[in-house]
């Protein structure tokens, strides 16, 4: 007979905080994805960890930037990861202007003018940097060049792909000496397990328990939850 469904195994290698690697070997399923468990042929069904919930957090308005990263030189709105993050962020940045905190766009190449314009909710004001980055180590040290004038210690990091710019950027920042909050619903993938990946391995060395604005580490929050002093 038929299975209703096929399996195929993949094996995900990445690097977490600290360059420790971890390889997760899954079957995966070709149709719509869970992330569950974690098993293969030879071997019982494995439970996947769990992370923790996201917390509240009061952050001083003076000393914060909201970093948005990649959304327009992805095409945002037709992706369909991407597309749920944009009211949550939209509302988030409104409050943050309001409140006076610094507003950083970022991304791998810079956008043509009609990609930040198929984007009005996240669109930049003229004031608020757009920072092309680098390619190679040091992709963010541009960014931390202007948070560094801006003299922020706590950033709000979101971005489309989590499992990409996201992580990485959270480990890069995390060792500029920067207290990073990643709102769960500011940050997309193109899976369910990416997504999943990129939450574990963002607390996974730095801050497991999740405890709030731990310095120089990742708590992961959501747009809601976050306000500002």
């Amino acid at each position: 007979m038929k299975r209703a469904m096929r399996l195929r195994a993949t094996t995900v290698l990445s690097r977490g905080l600290g360059g420790i690697a971890v390889a997760l070997l899954a079957l995966i399923p070709v149709g719509p994805s869970s992330i569950t468990a974690v098993q293969s042929a030879a071997q019982p069904q494995i439970d996947l960890p769990t992370i923790p919930d996201p917390v509240p957090v009061s952050l001083e308005a003076s000393s914060t930037a909201l970093v948005l990263a990649d959304f327009a030189s992805v095409g945002c709105a037709q992706e369909p990861g991407c597309a749920p993050l944009i009211a949550p962020l939209a509302e988030l940045l409104g409050r943050a202007r309001a409140a006076g905190v610094r507003v950083v766009y970022t991304s791998y190449a810079a956008p043509a003018a009609d990609e930040l314009e198929g984007l009005p909710q996240l669109r930049p004001l003229s004031s608020e940097p757009f920072i092309a980055r680098a390619s190679g180590a040091a992709n963010w040290a541009g960014v931390d060049g202007i948070l560094a004038d801006y003299r922020v210690k706590t950033l709000i990091l979101t971005g489309f792909v989590a499992n990409n710019v996201v992580m990485y950027g959270a480990s890069i920042l995390g060792r500029f000496g920067y207290t990073i909050v990643v709102p769960e619903d500011g940050i997309g993938a193109r899976s369910d397990f990416d997504l999943f990946l990129a939450k574990y391995q963002m607390l996974y060395l730095g801050n497991p328990t999740n405890e709030p604005l731990r310095p120089n580490a990742v708590t992961l929050s959501r747009t809601d939850l976050i306000s500002f002093d």
